[in-house]
């Protein structure tokens, strides 16, 4: 079973996982830790996302608005998702009012409820006291300080902390260079 499964899989996370079942001896357990591992992975990369986004978007909302919001970190967990699902059912939407019309608007109707989600996420978030702030408004200048200071900060930790495998940036480096045996199938 060994051999089977090291052949199989070139990843050091999937040997890990092989490894953890053959010690733990029960392949229900180490599969229990390999979902909550999975659950853990989804989450810390909803959370990723939002942070880029935030950063992304504090230099644009603070030179025209006038204000910083912590709220989008939370809302961004939620709406991200949501938004995605909206952009999916409403092309299904139009590829199925094509066939018909009765199931076009059965998926424009589900588009509306996740967009209606997201309305209501981002209201209730905007509701909470402290998760904005009011500034003056931000040159250009500041803009690029921000950025800058955030590109300099992600360079300096990339090169002093180790690689982890949970980042999904590893994967995509993994099916660039293939898995030694001429595939970039993982």
């Amino acid at each position: 079973s060994w051999r089977r499964s090291s052949r199989r899989t070139r990843r050091p996370c999937a040997r890990r996982a092989a490894a953890r079942e053959l010690a733990l001896g029960d392949g229900r357990q180490a599969a229990r830790l390999m979902a909550w591992e999975q659950r853990g992975a989804r989450i810390l990369s909803a959370l990723g996302i939002s942070f880029a986004a935030w950063i992304a978007g504090v230099p644009i909302v603070a030179r025209v608005f006038g204000n910083i919001t912590f709220g989008g970190l939370v809302a961004n967990v939620a709406v991200v998702p949501l938004a995605g699902m909206t952009v999916m059912l409403g092309m299904s939407g139009i590829v199925a009012s094509l066939v018909a019309a009765p199931a076009g608007a059965l998926f424009n109707m589900l588009a509306a409820g996740c967009t209606w989600l997201m309305t209501l996420v981002s209201e209730m978030v905007a509701c909470c006291p402290g998760l904005a702030w009011e500034t003056l408004p931000w040159s250009w200048c500041d803009c690029c300080l921000w950025y800058g200071s955030w590109l300099a900060l992600f360079a300096v930790l990339s090169r002093h902390l180790p690689p982890r495998e949970w980042i999904p940036v590893q994967s995509w480096r993994q099916e660039e260079k293939g898995n030694g045996d001429g595939t970039n199938w993982r």
